[in-house]
């Protein structure tokens, strides 16, 4: 648990997106508390036990969060633990929590949720949080900056926020392209050119295109999931708001069309 020298508590954050990694860390360091932070399930298990508290992300680029929890437990049975998704649905908490996580948060959530929820697990206590909900508008109608939602999450820390946008339009460039790439995918169900197979059979070649579709489709999934925590946290309304369209409507030209022209803007200004 904590070390003699530092009688913080000692918490492991497992999230893979940077900018959540950053916000989540900085939030909860002013507990006060030690962060460790894993960006995979590997990660998380070459962490080790030792920590009083863990907060996971449901989905992970090597494993799901429900598994991780289930393999950290079998070395430290009593770690509360903390789930941190972007599915806002009734579903997905009622999975983590049948899994063994004393709470489950929404991404994006504000400073002082993730706070609470933390400080409350340490007491082995609950809390119900409410989801924070992408603006039920069109993308259109929307700023491309939130500057007063942004600041009320990060409690009004203005240097906070300019570097969490600053790393954040960094990876939006590549993040928006394996997004496209990903829809394309979907549509075709062919893989782009660097992870086109040899020829093959007709029939082996409707079955791998099968495949590619599914695979295509979930890669989908995790970029906008991750994207749309993201754009909560610095608040990225216009591409958060287009990202949810995208997220319900993948297959559309229109909603493309929209998370496109809200990225451009975001990197254009």
């Amino acid at each position: 648990m904590t070390h003699a020298a530092d009688a913080r508590p000692h918490l492991l954050l497992i999230e893979d997106d940077p900018t959540s990694q950053r916000f989540m860390a900085t939030v909860l360091e002013a507990i006060p508390a030690r962060v460790s932070i894993a960006g995979s399930y590997t990660e998380a298990l070459l962490q080790g036990t030792g920590h009083d508290l863990w907060l996971i992300d449901v989905n992970l680029p090597d494993g799901r969060g429900d598994e991780l929890l289930a393999a950290l437990r079998v070395n430290a049975a009593d770690t509360p633990a903390i789930a941190h998704t972007a599915d806002a649905s009734a579903d997905m908490r009622e999975r983590m929590l049948a899994a063994g996580f004393n709470e489950v948060l929404v991404k994006p959530m504000a400073a002082t949720q993730l706070r609470n929820a933390a400080r409350q697990a340490l007491f082995a206590s609950f809390r119900q949080s409410a989801p924070v909900e992408v603006p039920a508008a069109l993308p259109s109608s929307l700023p491309d900056w939130d500057d007063d939602a942004a600041l009320r999450a990060l409690g009004g820390q203005l240097d906070n926020l300019k570097a969490l946008r600053g790393l954040f339009l960094g990876e939006l460039r590549v993040t928006a392209a394996a997004v496209e790439q990903a829809v394309a995918e979907s549509k075709t169900g062919e893989p782009g050119p660097a992870a086109r197979p040899p020829m093959a059979s007709s029939n082996a070649a409707a079955m791998a295109a099968g495949n590619h579709t599914v695979a295509a489709d979930q890669r989908l999934r995790d970029h906008l999931h991750r994207l749309k925590a993201s754009c909560g946290y610095v608040g990225a309304a216009r591409l958060a708001a287009a990202v949810e369209g995208l997220r319900q409507q993948p297959a559309s030209a229109e909603a493309l069309a929209g998370f496109q022209d809200a990225v451009a803007n975001l990197l254009s200004a």
